[in-house]
């Protein structure tokens, strides 16, 4: 981890925690070790600075970390008919104790980056062997929904293995957030009914098809041309990246307030490093109004992430070698949680909530 800022503070028993693993490693099952050396990482409390085990067997369901606790999003065809329905116990631990166990292994920075990392690694089988949630190959889920409680014994499948969707199984229309998978930098939409354009802006880097400046370009054309009611910029999925790159669209937007009113930024527990920055800069620049939860990621912190793999296991690491003082998420102005119930019914309240919302 060379260059990383205060190593000595983040990481007073570091050589001690290495040790232990150093003498553990005998008993340790396959991809335990991986995990433990993500615990130490994560030790530091520090959201940037972790491991990235890549366990090749997982359950074959997918799970999010909603407003009212961990939802299955996808499943296999075996368990289809589980998809949206809410977990409430993995083996005997309920959702929070899980929460509780698995949280020294994930390197989190705010409860919502917490909840949602919990809810990814939910499907790891190294990481339920770890925390004795496996018997007999096995993981004994008890999931509710709208029929009631029941109880699932889920096996363990090769880690890219296909799983239905949430939309598929329930029959429902693919959200607008997920309605252009294949565009992972940015995309936009003109939505008539409301006279809305939304624009989804998931990372902040140049797609190599298409600059993001160009892109900004395009979309201040098309404001002048469609003449929008509002302006909606989705970072709900927007990980990190380069600070600086979303300064095209942010000056295509303040030559337009007076057409277009202030702009509406929606963001999430899955809002992260410079996708945090991005809102805020949005909120100061051109008075944005932030809509859905708090931010996954602070404002400011550790940051200025470096990363590498690991010589012999070929493990992505990831350290961090600057600090930013006045540490925090970005918080909305306007309020507004996902829950399973939203989720069945196919629901985007956080867009409802932006589209409904008066124009400043």
């Amino acid at each position: 981890m060379p260059g990383q800022k205060d190593f000595a503070k983040l990481y007073p028993h570091f050589d001690a925690d290495l040790a232990a693993l150093d003498a553990d490693l005998p008993k340790l099952q396959n991809g335990a070790f991986a995990w433990r050396l993500a615990r130490i990482l994560a030790s530091a409390h520090v959201g940037h600075n972790s491991i990235f085990p890549d366990d090749p067997q997982s359950l074959p369901l997918t799970f999010e970390w909603l407003g009212d606790g961990p939802v299955v999003t996808a499943a296999s065809a075996e368990f289809k008919t589980v998809i949206g329905t809410r977990l409430m116990k993995v083996g005997s631990l309920s959702a929070e104790a899980y929460l509780e166990a698995v949280s020294p292994y994930l390197a989190f920075e705010t409860e919502g980056w917490r909840r949602t990392v919990a809810g990814y690694v939910l499907r790891q089988r190294a990481l339920l062997e770890l925390l004795g949630l496996v018997e007999d190959g096995k993981v004994h889920l008890t999931l509710v929904g709208s029929n009631g409680p029941l109880v699932i014994e889920a096996p363990f499948t090769a880690s890219q293995a296909g799983l239905i969707s949430f939309q598929g199984a329930l029959g429902l229309p693919v959200y607008l957030m997920n309605s252009h998978p294949a565009d992972r930098y940015y995309w936009r939409q003109f939505l008539p009914e409301s006279k809305t354009l939304y624009v989804q802006y998931r990372q902040c880097a140049d797609d190599p098809k298409l600059k993001f400046a160009d892109f900004a370009a395009q979309t201040l054309a098309q404001i002048d041309e469609g003449k929008p009611r509002r302006v909606i910029v989705d970072l709900r999925f927007n990980g990190g990246g380069n600070s600086r790159a979303l300064s095209p669209l942010t000056a295509a937007l303040a030559s337009r307030l007076k057409t277009i009113g202030a702009p509406f930024v929606l963001i999430g527990s899955n809002t992260f490093s410079s996708g945090v920055m991005a809102a805020q800069e949005l909120r100061k620049k051109v008075k944005a109004r932030l809509v859905g939860m708090p931010t996954g990621g602070l404002l400011s912190g550790y940051g200025e992430a470096r990363s590498r793999k690991l010589p012999h296991s070929q493990l992505g690491i990831q350290w961090t070698v600057t600090h930013f003082p006045n540490s925090e998420p970005v918080r909305p102005d306007v309020s507004v949680i996902m829950t399973a119930a939203d989720l069945r019914a196919g629901r985007d309240p956080v867009l409802e909530a932006a589209i409904a919302a008066p124009r400043n």
